[in-house]
């Protein structure tokens, strides 16, 4: 339905209010946390940091629905279709259903949701993409 997207508006309005510099003020506080937390399910030689900055890239590279598509398919584009064939829907068209389950969400947000969604992405990525205070 058009009106999917609808279920998603209180949470990017929350994200839209958020102040994204205490945010990331936040997530420097709490990252020895995330660190230890991450090293011990099985990444002690890694960064957490480096990792979020993947996800976040991740999600900030979804791709539109004409980019999946074939060119002569792309006035397909949205709404998204599902099928339900257990008790979870997934898109109908593979080229969808195979992406990461990051990017789906983000295609499930509705293209202006996602758009705004996109935007405070980029910049907490820039906020938390330096080096870790210690």
């Amino acid at each position: 339905s058009p009106t999917n997207a609808a279920r998603y508006q209180p949470f990017v309005n929350l994200l839209i209010k958020l102040d994204l510099n205490k945010a990331a003020e936040v997530y420097f506080g709490f990252y020895p946390k995330f660190q230890a937390a991450y090293a011990n399910i099985g990444y002690p030689d890694q960064q957490f940091n480096q990792r979020f900055i993947q996800v976040l890239d991740l999600l900030i590279k979804t791709p539109k629905g004409s980019d999946l598509m074939p060119v002569e398919m792309m006035k397909v584009e949205g709404p998204y279709q599902f099928v339900q064939p257990w008790s979870h829907f997934q898109f109908q068209k593979s080229t969808y259903e195979q992406l990461p389950i990051g990017q789906k969400i983000m295609l499930r947000l509705g293209p202006k949701n996602e758009a705004v969604v996109k935007a405070r992405v980029k910049e907490f990525r820039t906020l938390i993409n330096r080096p870790i205070p210690q």
